[in-house]
């Protein structure tokens, strides 16, 4: 940015989106847009439309982010901009969309973390519409991606192993989904064995089990389950509500 002013205002904007989006809203207004190159431009659009979505105004998110869309930009900008278009269609539950937006990022080369975030939101907006084998396809290159370094999880940081216990869990919810059992059950496995994560990210992956055995009135099994993720979990709510859930399987035994 050549602009001193602007670019203490811009600076003055992102600060105060971390904590107060509805400033950051109010500063961007007062910025006069005249005169402004488009390198500029593009990082004023970008920064107004996240501020929009951190404030849930999904529809005035998109608009921005497709303003950005008419600037001569790099691929990764344009790559940028169709993320974030489709993770608003995503959070408008408009997950056709969502996809739709997400794989033209795909196409505009983005950086390996940003694509790693789209496939998650791709996969996640496939179960949605209960297109499991497609997500079981995303949920597996997300995977390949996290884990690119090789089998070996001690070798990645404590964020990445999260992430790829968090995929393992997802993949066997959608395994189960199209009725292949013995990956859903290998995919949980490989969840609850990731080295050092969070006794939360184990949780979920028990309470994802359970609700699967309750679906199918495997009442025993799904008890045990409620019971484990009862125990893993950081949260007073979800320990009531997964010991609530358990004894409720226990009274059909």
């Amino acid at each position: 940015m050549k602009n001193t002013k602007l670019v203490k205002k811009i600076e003055k904007v992102k600060d105060s989106m971390r904590n107060n989006p509805d400033k950051a809203l109010k500063l961007l207004r007062q910025i006069r847009l005249e005169n402004i190159d488009n390198e500029d431009l593009y990082k004023i659009i970008i920064i107004t439309a996240e501020a929009l979505y951190n404030v849930d105004m999904f529809n005035e998110a998109i608009s921005s982010f497709k303003k950005a869309l008419d600037l001569p930009v790099s691929k990764k900008d344009y790559a940028k901009s169709f993320h974030k278009i489709g993770c608003c269609y995503f959070e408008k539950e408009e997950y056709t969309l969502a996809i739709e937006y997400l794989k033209k990022a795909l196409d505009h080369r983005p950086d390996e973390e940003d694509k790693e975030d789209i496939y998650f939101w791709i996969a996640l907006s496939y179960q949605f519409i209960e297109d499991f084998e497609m997500a079981v396809e995303f949920w597996k290159k997300r995977l390949d991606m996290l884990m690119s370094s090789g089998e070996d999880l001690n070798v990645y940081d404590d964020y990445t192993r999260e992430r790829i216990a968090t995929t393992y869990t997802e993949l066997s919810a959608s395994y189960w989904k199209l009725n292949n059992d013995q990956k859903s059950e290998e995919c949980f496995q490989k969840s609850i064995e990731v080295p050092n994560i969070k006794d939360n990210e184990r949780s979920n992956s028990f309470a994802v089990k359970a609700f699967r055995h309750f679906s199918r009135q495997q009442w025993k099994d799904a008890a045990e389950c409620y019971t484990k993720a009862a125990e893993l979990t950081a949260s007073d709510d979800e320990r009531e509500h997964y010991l609530n859930s358990a004894n409720k399987c226990k009274e059909n035994l």
